[in-house]
């Protein structure tokens, strides 16, 4: 299990994740931060992968999992079904999975995405991307899809999915997940038929 901390970023924030090894800091990280208004605990995770999960409380209460998986690491389709497994449902699972996959409109498939696919195939979950790439490669002028939300398949419709159009200097488009408000109710119309004149 890679190891894990959180952090007080100040008084509205709090920071869960995972961190680097010191003789590899190349490794990366996985981390969630979290509004202080927002109640929510954190799920412990016994996983080789870097990953960082919270159970918080929107409107109902959610898993959300942040994953990374390192362009270079050799990912088995077991390892994510396991991180799967232990996420209370319903769960959302965004990140980094330099995952190729022509499923979401990758030109190849490698080996994190076949192990993707697998999961989308066996589990009840959902892809939450749209058409739209992820990630351009400023020194190849290529753009793909390396950032993937997936998703428990009977939540799906209670977030929307937008990637930004601006970079903002990194190599990465931002990608914002938003809670769907559910439409209002409507009563049907009553009448006073006694109050009548």
């Amino acid at each position: 299990m890679l190891p894990s901390s959180h952090y007080n970023l100040g008084m509205n924030y709090r920071f869960y994740g995972t961190v680097p090894a010191a003789d590899s800091p190349s490794r990366g990280c996985a981390a969630i931060v979290v509004h202080a208004s927002v109640q929510h605990t954190t799920i412990p995770l016994r996983t080789t992968l870097q990953a960082a999960a919270v159970r918080a409380t929107l409107s109902k209460s959610y898993t959300i999992c942040y994953l990374y998986l390192l362009p270079s690491s050799s990912v088995r389709a077991s390892d994510i079904q396991e991180l799967v497994d232990a996420l209370p449902r319903p769960f959302i699972i965004l990140g980094d999975l330099n995952a190729h996959s022509p499923l979401w409109h990758s030109s190849s498939r490698n080996e994190k995405g076949r192990a993707i696919e697998k999961l989308l195939e066996e589990n009840e979950v959902s892809l939450m991307n749209d058409e739209n790439p992820t990630y351009h490669n400023i020194f190849l002028d290529t753009i793909s899809v390396l950032d993937l939300g997936i998703c428990t398949s009977a939540v799906l419709v209670d977030f929307s999915w937008r990637v930004c159009a601006d970079l903002h200097g990194s190599d990465h488009y931002p990608v914002v997940v938003s809670r769907v408000s559910p439409p209002p109710i409507s009563q049907p119309q009553r009448w006073k038929l006694k109050a009548a004149n």
